[in-house]
């Protein structure tokens, strides 16, 4: 039965929260059923596939990745909603994940299950450094999609450019960043002919927002707090794997795999807290719960 089938027919107190996948479905539904057996969960599996469903919402909401879908600014310690739709306060919903000692808790199990790989599970302080490293080599990444997104945001060439690099991802002169990228973004905006006279785009309007963008991730990319807002915890969960799991060359075990470990330890340690919104970690899965139910219940 589809989603929009089954929407309409569905009665009493039920409540519905609509997900975009597979994966935020297990995660959300391990922590909420934890706390109410009231809402109905269901992954769409792509953003697209929501739209339609739009008008069913009258028992529940819609949540998504905030990926770029808003500014920096809007970017807060509270969700982005409308009535019925809400975006996770973080990047992506990995983001809930990117805890340095729960991935050594992951990484524990995993040598515990798989006894015959010698993998040399890292202190939480080395798993931090690595990911805060990381998220300082994809500074250039996240800044152009802002620049590109920020100038024009029907850009066709969005992917073409987000994908641009330069040879010291963590430059100490800025400047060279900022003339290396804008060459070759001014590239291809003379390739499509039907940008070329845009102002927006000209050379010296980019390199104004590169540059100002370039600073405000160096920032973020500092501590933890941050690099979950403003990175992607899917992004850099598959970089920790490619540096210590995939090595070990672990059977049936993918760069999605350790997200999926974790996820029953993210529900452990929910289980022990006393009430789950007041939690710096998983607090936001309680507020979800709280807009979908709307009956004024805490969780």
């Amino acid at each position: 039965m589809s989603i929009k089938t089954l929407l309409p027919s569905l009665g009493g107190n039920q409540r519905i929260i609509l997900c975009e996948g597979k994966f935020d479905f297990n995660f959300i539904d391990s922590i909420l059923s934890l706390r109410t057996n009231r809402i109905d969960i269901y992954p769409a599996h792509a953003v697209k596939s929501l739209a339609p469903v739009r008008a069913f919402l009258e028992q529940g909401i819609i949540i998504r990745d905030r990926d770029f879908k808003f500014t920096v600014e809007q970017a807060q310690d509270s969700f982005t909603t409308t009535e019925h739709e809400t975006i996770w306060k973080r990047y992506d919903i990995e983001g809930y994940l990117l805890y340095a000692d729960w991935i050594q808790q992951a990484f524990e199990t995993i040598q515990s299950t798989r006894p015959g790989r010698k993998l040399s599970v890292p202190s939480v302080e080395q798993i931090e450094a690595f990911i805060i490293a990381k998220s300082r080599e994809q500074i250039l990444h996240y800044a152009g999609n802002r620049t590109v997104k920020d100038l024009h945001p029907s850009f066709s060439m969005l992917h073409e450019a987000t994908q641009l690099k330069v040879s010291d991802p963590t430059p100490t002169d800025v400047t060279a960043c900022v003339d290396d990228f804008t060459r070759q973004i001014d590239n291809l905006r003379i390739q499509a002919g039907e940008l070329d006279t845009l102002p927006e785009l000209q050379p010296e309007n980019i390199a104004i927002r590169l540059q100002d963008y370039l600073q405000r991730y160096d920032e973020f990319a500092q501590n933890m707090d941050t690099i979950r807002i403003h990175f992607s915890g899917k992004k850099l969960l598959e970089a920790v794997w490619a540096e210590w799991l995939q090595p070990l060359r672990i059977k049936d075990f993918g760069k999605d795999d350790l997200s999926k470990e974790l996820i029953p330890i993210a529900k452990g340690y929910a289980t022990h807290l006393a009430l789950l919104r007041d939690d710096e970690r998983l607090g936001d899965f309680a507020l979800l719960g709280e807009k979908s139910l709307a009956d004024g219940t805490a969780l």
